[in-house]
C-alpha cells in the first residue's frame, strides 16, 4: 500500500504550509484540523486520506515548534551590533563582500549557525575562534537579508565583523570537524593531481565546489542545462554507489559493508544537502533490500527519504536543491515507465543495434521527464530553460560518469603512490575538456535557452502545461500533435519577446541589481547599457544578460560607466563575457583602468561631452574632473528621445552638481535617476530647482549597510513633487514610449 507514501505527501504539505506562512497564527488550528480530519479518516477506514492529514499535521505542528525553538525573539537582533565568540565551522574563502565563513555562537543561551563576513584577509580554518563586535542581520522571513537557502539550512544570521576582531586559532583535530577536514583535504589534492585547467571542474563535479569555477564554464553549463552535474545531486551518488558495487564483486554482503559507511561519509563531506541526503537515504534502503532479500519499492524509498530530510530540517523544503531533486525523482517515476514502454513497443528486437537505439532513447526519456516536473523550478528559481539540454545531457552524462570513476580513482591511488594518480587525473582531463567544450559549443546554438523574464515566454511555458494537464486527464495519446502546439506556441512567444521591444520609440529598464546601478536605454532596436555593478558581480551580469537574451540581443552598441565603483563597473568584465558591445565608453582616469578587458575590445575615454545616437535619438555623455575616488564628477548621461529627457547621474554629490549646472544646459527633464542611489549629500535643491523632473529613480538595495536612499534626499524629491520610483520597493523599472 506503499503507506510512507501517502505519509510523505502530507508531510511535505504541512512542513511547506507552515515554512512559507511561518508566525502567522492560523497555522495551529489547521494542524488540530488535520489531526480530527485525520483520525475521523482512520474510523472511516480511509486509511490513505488517513496518512495524508495526519503527516499534514505533523508537518505543520512540527515545523513550528522547531522554527519556535530557534526564532522566538530573533528578530530582536537584526540590525544590532554584538560582542560574540564565534567558534569557525567552515574554511574561509574569499568573495565579493570579503573573507567568508560559517560559525556559530550563543546568544541568550541558543546556540545558532550563521555565516561571517570580515575585512581580514586571513585563512581560517575549523576550530578557530572569533571575539569582537559583529552586526548581525536575520536570514528568516521579513529578516534584513531573507535567505530561503540560508533559512532552509539552518543558518539564521549573517554576522559582519565591525572593529577590531581577535583570533584563536583552534587545535584542528576536534572530530566533528573530521568530514570538514576531510574535504579540505580532498579538494587539496584534487588539485595537485589534476592539470590547472581541469581541476576546477574536478573539484565541482566530485564535491559541488564551483568557487573556482571560471564565470564562462559556469554559463555554458547552465544555458545547456547539465549545471546539476557540478552540483551535488543524486547523479554522484548513484555514480558512486555503481563503483562500490562493481568494485565488491556484485556481493551483497561486501556491497553494504563497504557501500553504507562510504556512502555516509560521502554525504557527509558533500555536505548533507537534501539532494545528496534523498540519494543516500534511497541507496542504502536499496543496499538493505538487497541485504535481506526484500523487494525494494523506489517510491516507498523516495518517501523515506523525504520523511528524513524533513525531520532533521523541516525548512528544507523551501531550497531549490529538496524541490528540484524531488521533482527529478517524482519526473521519473511518473513519465519514465510509460515512456520506456512506447519505445520497446516502437523499438523491439534483442539485436545490438536495437538495445543501442533503445539505451539512447531511454536516456532521452530520462532526461524529458525530468524536465517536464523540473522546467517551472528552473524558471522560477535561475529565470531560464534550458531547450538543448536533452542533446547535452545525451552528449555528455556518459562522459560524466566516466571522469566521476576517475576522479574517485586517481584519488584513492595518489594516496598510495602520487605519480600513479596524477597519472590517472591527465588521462581523465582530455574528458573533461569534452564535457566543456560541447557546453561551450552548444550554448550558441540558436534558442539554446529562453527566458522567462519575458512575459511572452512566461505565458508560452504556462499554456504549455495547461496543454499537456489536458491531455493528461483526457488520456489522449497524441503526443505529436501536443509537442507540435507547444513548438509552435514557443516560436510565437519568442517571435513576440523580439519584435515588441523594437516597436517602441524608447524603454529605459533600470534594473533591480541590488545596492548598485545597471540601466538599459533602447530605442528602435538600439541598445546602450549605462554602468554595470550591483550588490553581487554576476548576479548583476546575469539580471542584464537574461534580460537582453530574453529579446533577442547578443549584441549592444555600447556600455557607458560613469565611475569605477565596483557597484557600477563590478561586473563588466562578466558580462564582456556573455554580451558583445561594439564600444566601451570609460572615464577618464590616472594611470591605468582598475578592470580587466579583453584585448581586442573597442574602448573610448569620455574626455568631452560626447554626443551618441540611439534609434531616433541620442545620448550625451557629460564627462567630470576625475577626483581621487572618481566618483563625486562621474560621468552624467542624458538621454534624449521623441520629447522624453532622463538624465542619469552616477554619483555625483552636490558639488559635481553644481559643476554640471555650471557647464551644461539641462532641459526640464521627465525622469531623473538620483545621483548616489539617493545619498543625502546628493539631488541638491539647484539640480531639482532647474529640472523639475516628474519621476525620481532611484537604484538601491533594500536594507542596505548606507541607509539609502536618505530621509533628506526623499524630503527634497517629495517637495518638488517627483514621483517617486524605488528598485528596493519596486524591483525593476521600465518607462516606455
Amino acid at each position: 500500500m506503499r503507506k510512507l507514501v501517502w505519509l510523505a505527501i502530507g508531510l511535505v504539505s504541512g512542513c511547506a504550509a507552515a515554512a512559507y506562512a511561518f508566525g502567522n497564527t492560523f497555522l495551529m488550528p489547521a494542524a488540530a484540523v488535520a489531526a480530527v480530519v485525520g483520525v475521523l479518516c482512520l474510523c472511516f477506514r480511509k486509511k490513505k486520506l488517513s496518512l495524508v492529514f495526519l503527516g499534514l499535521f505533523v508537518g505543520i505542528f512540527y515545523t513550528c515548534a522547531f522554527g519556535n525553538s530557534y526564532l522566538d525573539g530573533i528578530g530582536d537582533y537584526d540590525g544590532t551590533i554584538q560582542s560574540l565568540q564565534l567558534t569557525v565551522t567552515e574554511y574561509s574563502t574569499e568573495t565579493d563582500y570579503g573573507l567568508r565563513t560559517e560559525g556559530e555562537f550563543t546568544l541568550a543561551d541558543k546556540t545558532y549557525r550563521t555565516v561571517v563576513y570580515c575585512d581580514k584577509i586571513v585563512d581560517l580554518k575549523p576550530g578557530d575562534r572569533l571575539e569582537g563586535k559583529f552586526l548581525l542581520r536575520i536570514t528568516v522571513s521579513g529578516g534584513s537579508k531573507q535567505s530561503h537557502y540560508l533559512e532552509s539550512s539552518g543558518i539564521y544570521f549573517i554576522a559582519y565583523s565591525r572593529g577590531e576582531m581577535k583570533i584563536f586559532p583552534g587545535s584542528g583535530e576536534e572530530t566533528r570537524f573530521f568530514a570538514q577536514r576531510l574535504r579540505h583535504n580532498i579538494l587539496n589534492r584534487v588539485e595537485e593531481i589534476f592539470p590547472e585547467n581541469a581541476a576546477t571542474f574536478a573539484k565541482a563535479l566530485l564535491l559541488g565546489d564551483t568557487g573556482d569555477l571560471d564565470y564562462g564554464q559556469d554559463v555554458a553549463l547552465r544555458v545547456t542545462g547539465i549545471r546539476h552535474i557540478v552540483a551535488t545531486s543524486g547523479l554522484h551518488i548513484s555514480i558512486l554507489f555503481s563503483l562500490i558495487y562493481l568494485l565488491s564483486g556484485k556481493m551483497r554482503s561486501f556491497t553494504a559493508l563497504l557501500g553504507i559507511p562510504a556512502l555516509i561519509l560521502f554525504a557527509f563531506v558533500a555536505g548533507l544537502s537534501p539532494s545528496i541526503l534523498r540519494a543516500t537515504v534511497m541507496q542504502i534502503t536499496m543496499i538493505l533490500a538487497m541485504l535481506l532479500r526484500r523487494e525494494y519499492d523506489p517510491p516507498s524509498a523516495f518517501a523515506l527519504s523525504v520523511i528524513v530530510i524533513l525531520l532533521l530540517r523541516p525548512f528544507a523544503v523551501m531550497t531549490a536543491s529538496f524541490q528540484l531533486s524531488c521533482g527529478c525523482v517524482l519526473g521519473i517515476f511518473l513519465f519514465v515507465p510509460r515512456m520506456q514502454a512506447y519505445i520497446h513497443r516502437k523499438i523491439p528486437g534483442k539485436t545490438r543495434g536495437a538495445r543501442t537505439v533503445r539505451a539512447i532513447l531511454g536516456g532521452v526519456a530520462v532526461t524529458i521527464s525530468t524536465m517536464v516536473v523540473t522546467a517551472p523550478l528552473c524558471a522560477l528559481y535561475f529565470g531560464n530553460i534550458s531547450l538543448i539540454g536533452v542533446l547535452t545531457n545525451l552528449l555528455t552524462l556518459w562522459a560524466v560518469s566516466v571522469v566521476f570513476y576517475g576522479i574517485v580513482i586517481a584519488l584513492l591511488l595518489s594516496f598510495i603512490w602520487l605519480p600513479l594518480g596524477s597519472a590517472i587525473a591527465w588521462l581523465c582531463a582530455p574528458l573533461i575538456y569534452y564535457v566543456l567544450s560541447v557546453a561551450n559549443v552548444l550554448q550558441n546554438v540558436p534558442f539554446a535557452a529562453v527566458y522567462t523574464v519575458s512575459p511572452y515566454i512566461s505565458v508560452w511555458l504556462v499554456g504549455c502545461y495547461a496543454a499537456f494537464a489536458v491531455f493528461w486527464l483526457r488520456g489522449r495519446q497524441h503526443h505529436g500533435i501536443m509537442a507540435v502546439s507547444m513548438s509552435a506556441l514557443l516560436m510565437a512567444a519568442v517571435i513576440f519577446s523580439y519584435i515588441e521591444p523594437r516597436l517602441d520609440d524608447y524603454r529605459v529598464t533600470v534594473l533591480d541589481v541590488g545596492q548598485g546601478q545597471c540601466i538599459l536605454l533602447q530605442s528602435r532596436g538600439a541598445t546602450y547599457m549605462v554602468d554595470c555593478g550591483g550588490s553581487s558581480d554576476k548576479n548583476v551580469v546575469e539580471t542584464a544578460a537574461s534580460r537582453l537574451l530574453s529579446q533577442g540581443v547578443s549584441q549592444i552598441d555600447g556600455l557607458i560607466l560613469t565611475h569605477y565603483d565596483r557597484d557600477h563597473a563590478g561586473g563588466l568584465p562578466y558580462f564582456l563575457e556573455r554580451i558583445r558591445v561594439e564600444k566601451l565608453y570609460l572615464p577618464v582616469t590616472q594611470g591605468e583602468i582598475p578592470l580587466k578587458l579583453p584585448e581586442k575590445q573597442t574602448v573610448s575615454f569620455v574626455k568631452e561631452n560626447t554626443v551618441l545616437p540611439i534609434g531616433i535619438g541620442k545620448i550625451t555623455a557629460i564627462p567630470g574632473n576625475m577626483n581621487k575616488d572618481g566618483s563625486v564628477d562621474s560621468i552624467c548621461i542624458l538621454f534624449q528621445v521623441a520629447d522624453y529627457d532622463i538624465l542619469i547621474m552616477g554619483d555625483r554629490d552636490t558639488g559635481g552638481e553644481k559643476k554640471l549646472l555650471d557647464t551644461f544646459s539641462l532641459p526640464r527633464l521627465d525622469a531623473l535617476v538620483i545621483g548616489h542611489h539617493g545619498s543625502a549629500y546628493a539631488t541638491g535643491l539647484p539640480l531639482l530647482q532647474k529640472t523639475k523632473p516628474e519621476t525620481a529613480i532611484i537604484s538601491v538595495g533594500e536594507n542596505n549597510n548606507y541607509g539609502h536612499p536618505s530621509a533628506d534626499a526623499l524630503e527634497r524629491l517629495a517637495f518638488f513633487g517627483c514621483r517617486i520610483l524605488r528598485t528596493d520597493k519596486h524591483g525593476t523599472i521600465i518607462i516606455r514610449g
